[in-house]
Order: structure tokens, then C-alpha cells, then sequence
């Protein structure tokens, strides 16, 4: 335990390391405060409803992985799970790919598939250099980034449906469109 406890106070001695850690928990602070905000116009009753029906499944796992913040409907709960899950699975996709593919393909280019278009390539790019300052991945960052945007659309128009079925059936998320 003493070990331990001399690791943390070098990582806190190290400038670098200090701000990263500080600039953490400062996200981590946001996002809490921000999972409490609830969208605007979510009827209050259709919510307890909908959290009694998703407290299994694939919606708990989303819950659990948004802290909480996707039962209550909060705002950071729709935009930081998809973005998280959404950079992931791009990654995973890719070293699968990796496996059937001749020539390999960085798996950075799968995280740059999300739809915040020139963040995440920027992202890719600066990670790839960081690892080889040969690597030049913004160009190719940006062709799944664009299908990132057009996947997002089809995603969109797809809840839109859904919201329309669900309303068809006398169940309503709010404001209906």
C-alpha cells in the first residue's frame, strides 16, 4: 500500500502527467453535472415507464455505461455513448478487417469513422504521429469520417421512424414531430 501511495505522489510531481489527470476529472465533473440536465420536453411518466421496461438488455448496458445519465434522458447521454461507442466499435471493425486483409490498415482510420468530422480525423492523425512521426493519416482518416456523417443520417432517419411507429402506438417520448 505504501508503494502504491509513492507512485501517485511521482505521477503528481510530473507537470504532464498532473494536468491530464486534472483535466480528467474536470470532463469527468462536466459530464456527471451534465447527465442530470434532461432533455427538454421528455414526459416525465413515459420515462419511468421507459426505465422500468429497459432495466434489462441492451438499453441497461447503455445505462450503465452512461453512468446512469440514459434512463434519465439526460443530453450528455445521447451524444458521449454514441461518440464512445462509435469510435470503439471503428476501431474493432478495422482490426478485424486486419485479419482477412493482405495489407494491413491502421486501426486509427476506424476511430476516425465518427460523425464530429474534422475532430476525430485530427484525432487519428495525432495519435498516428505520436506513435510514428511518418504517419500521415488525415487524408485517409477522412473518407470513413464522411461515411461516419452519412451513417449518422441513416441512424437519424431510422429513430425518426421508429418515433413515428412508436407513436402510432399511443407511445410518446415527448413532443411529437
Amino acid at each position: 500500500m505504501r508503494k502504491a501511495i509513492e507512485t501517485l505522489k511521482n505521477i503528481w510531481k510530473i507537470e504532464d502527467l498532473r494536468q491530464r489527470i486534472l483535466i480528467t476529472i474536470l470532463f469527468v465533473a462536466i459530464y456527471r453535472f451534465g447527465s442530470y440536465v434532461v432533455l427538454p420536453g421528455i414526459n416525465p411518466s413515459m420515462l419511468t415507464q421507459l426505465h422500468q421496461q429497459t432495466s434489462e438488455g441492451l438499453l441497461a448496458l447503455l445505462n450503465m455505461f452512461s453512468g446512469g445519465a440514459f434512463s434519465n434522458a439526460s443530453i450528455f447521454a445521447l451524444g458521449i455513448v454514441a461518440f464512445a461507442f462509435a469510435a470503439a466499435g471503428g476501431v474493432l471493425v478495422a482490426k478485424i478487417m486486419n485479419f482477412f486483409l493482405k495489407d494491413k490498415i491502421n486501426p486509427l482510420i476506424g476511430a476516425a469513422g465518427v460523425s464530429a468530422v474534422p475532430m476525430a480525423a485530427r484525432v487519428a492523425q495525432k495519435m498516428g504521429q505520436e506513435a510514428n512521426p511518418k504517419n500521415f493519416l488525415l487524408m485517409h482518416a477522412m473518407g470513413p469520417n464522411v461515411s461516419g456523417v452519412i451513417g449518422t443520417a441513416v441512424a437519424a432517419g431510422t429513430f425518426i421512424t421508429l418515433n413515428a411507429v412508436f407513436a402510432s402506438m399511443g407511445i410518446t417520448f415527448g413532443p411529437g414531430v
